[in-house]
């Protein structure tokens, strides 16, 4: 995900980053921010609801400024976001739920059984087929 959104070298302490559901900053809730030395990694969801007035330009305005903001507008068919405009038109990365399985495969290829366990495997199993089922 993170090679999708730039291609700058990442220079973030990805080990200590820790995933936060419905983040509150300034005046913008942000629906999944991963967050650590050198990253926030901002995603806003949407599979069903609209959205809200200017939500993705107080998104970039309220998370921009932090070290490492990088931002994914996640949506079904992996549209771009209605609501972001001048620079956070050009911040939001647009990623579909077929692009998410597709990483998911790929990445889960590349390391087989490496220190996962049986509840992981079985975890990325049942995701994997939740998104194939719903969304391709």
């Amino acid at each position: 995900m993170l090679r999708r959104c730039t291609s700058a070298p990442l220079t973030a302490e990805l080990h200590r980053a820790q995933p936060a559901l419905e983040v509150f900053k300034g005046n913008a809730r942000a629906d999944v921010v991963v967050a650590g030395p050198g990253l926030c990694l901002v995603i806003e969801n949407k599979v069903d609801a609209g959205e809200q007035p200017r939500q993705c330009d107080r998104l970039f305005e309220s998370f921009g400024r932090e070290p490492g903001a990088l931002f994914v507008f996640l949506s079904p068919s992996g549209r771009a976001p209605e609501t972001a405009t001048g620079s956070a038109r050009e911040a939001f990365q647009k990623v579909s739920y077929a692009d998410i399985a597709s990483m998911l495969r790929s990445s889960w290829a590349r390391a087989p059984g490496k220190g996962a366990t049986a509840r992981g495997r079985e975890v990325v199993s049942n995701y994997l087929a939740t998104l194939e089922r719903e969304f391709q």
